[in-house]
């Protein structure tokens, strides 16, 4: 071994560095000596040892059975790896907290279903339009028309009973969040029915209210999805998964900019623009939203 006379970092000898000037990795110069026996060595020092990646797993408190890092329930034995409270186990093997996920799950998948069917009565109701002004004798008018009138009654129905089933979340993990979003989709499916039958009538003050009742029930169902959307997004946090979070994130400020542009659709100057936009979000935001809720509810199922 040689060593630095300035810093003390020492290097192994090489037969081919003896009479030669070496350079330290502190900047000094000096002559390499060989040193008195022992074997020759590498110059090059040793690489630095790699630390090992954080876990990703962690094992429970209370039945050691391996949970996410950053997990806030057990799924496997019901316990709140934040406070150690552990819900007690009934007759069944499952724990009320894994079948409350299971629930949780299967009401998802039913939600999705109904926002698949609201999507397509908006763009049912779109295609319906187009045709009165382009083709009236079409025969796809009329069933176009029923898919857009009750296509939207029947898929907030979905969108409404599916949350029911997740109630069975702690209330810490947003069960709050889904009361206000059941009311809401509840709200906005009597609003929706008000607004048909309004919208029926032969006066242009009953076509007036139908129009006024259609607009209140889009921003009541916008602001139930809100809510619900806040609920998704703390399950995302219990069930660990970063990735679908950031979505949840994502869908919120634009769910945020729709009910912005349904507000400013009341405006008599920016009207036309911001409905246009809010239409065109809204079919953006309702893909977006049915991937995402959909991905959510298979991760639930299969933990």
């Amino acid at each position: 071994m040689i060593e630095c006379p300035t810093c003390g970092r020492k290097y192994g000898w090489r037969d081919e560095l003896e009479g030669r000037k070496v350079r330290c990795k502190c900047g000094e110069k000096f002559m390499a000596a060989k040193p008195m026996g022992g074997p020759a060595a590498d110059l090059r020092p040793k690489p630095p040892t790699r630390r090992a990646p954080p876990p990703t797993t962690r094992a429970c408190p209370s039945c050691s059975r391996p949970v996410g890092a950053n997990a806030r329930l057990c799924v496997h034995c019901g316990t709140d790896l934040t406070t150690g409270k552990r819900v007690p186990l009934g007759p069944s093997s499952k724990s009320k907290g894994e079948v409350g996920l299971q629930l949780t799950g299967i009401g998802l998948a039913i939600h999705v279903l109904g926002a698949v069917i609201v999507v397509l009565s908006v763009l049912a109701g779109a295609a319906a339009g187009i045709m009165v002004q382009q083709a009236p004798n079409s025969p796809w008018l009329q069933p176009a028309l029923l898919l857009a009138g009750f296509g939207t009654l029947g898929g907030l129905g979905l969108s409404a009973a599916g949350p029911l089933l997740c109630l069975g979340v702690p209330s810490e993990h947003g069960r709050p969040l889904v009361i206000v979003a059941i009311v809401g989709f509840a709200l906005s499916i009597g609003l929706e029915v008000a607004a048909e039958y309004a919208a029926a009538g032969t006066t242009n003050r009953m076509i007036f209210w139908g129009v006024a009742l259609k607009g209140i029930a889009t921003v009541v169902s916008l602001g139930a999805t809100a809510c619900f959307l806040g609920f998704l997004q703390q399950l995302t946090i219990l069930i660990d998964n970063d990735t679908l979070h950031e979505r949840t994130v994502f869908l919120l400020k634009t769910l945020f900019f729709i009910i912005g542009m349904v507000m400013l659709s009341w405006v008599p100057i920016l009207g036309c623009l911001a409905a246009l936009a809010a239409a065109i979000a809204q079919i953006v935001f309702g893909i977006a939203y049915v991937f995402t809720t959909g991905q959510i509810a298979l991760a639930v199922l299969r933990r």
